[in-house]
């Protein structure tokens, strides 16, 4: 058993180092010098020429304040832009001995044991505009 381990760890870096070879970025950084986001970040285009037009869920700007209980970068070749899944929290939600929570393929999950939680949870979908916001979140995401 313990060979079979190592075999798959060996097979993991190998993959990683193969990939790093040929040009693959892992890290999760969107490729901002290809793209051009509009002033009003509604609309992103590359340099191959394809557009992504970006709908929000609400018509102006929103401020989410609370405790972070989950971060993870991901990636998706249809939309190189995206970088990270942020879990924002408030009241019990944001209590880890409360209200369980998890996030999983874009979607939060969470189970509590006594009274139903009070509070907020939302799933942020991030793009950032910049390599500065990018690497901010990065800074945060080893924080949380």
């Amino acid at each position: 058993m313990l060979r079979s381990k190592y075999k798959k760890i060996f097979v993991l870096v190998m993959s990683m180092i193969f990939m790093a070879s040929c040009g693959v970025d892992i890290s999760g950084r969107p490729p901002f010098e290809d793209l051009t986001i509009s002033s009003d970040y509604k609309q992103i285009v590359n340099l191959e020429g394809y557009t992504w037009d970006v709908t929000f869920e609400l018509p102006t700007d929103s401020t989410f304040t609370g405790v972070v209980r989950h971060a993870s970068r991901w990636y998706d070749s249809s939309a190189p832009f995206m970088s990270h899944d942020v879990l924002v929290t408030t009241g019990d939600f944001a209590l880890k001995d409360v209200v369980d929570v998890s996030v999983m393929g874009h979607k939060f999950f969470y189970h509590w044991d006594d009274a139903a939680p009070t509070g907020t949870i939302n799933l942020l979908h991030i793009f950032p505009a910049t390599a500065e916001i990018f690497d901010q979140l990065k800074v945060d995401q080893k924080m949380g």
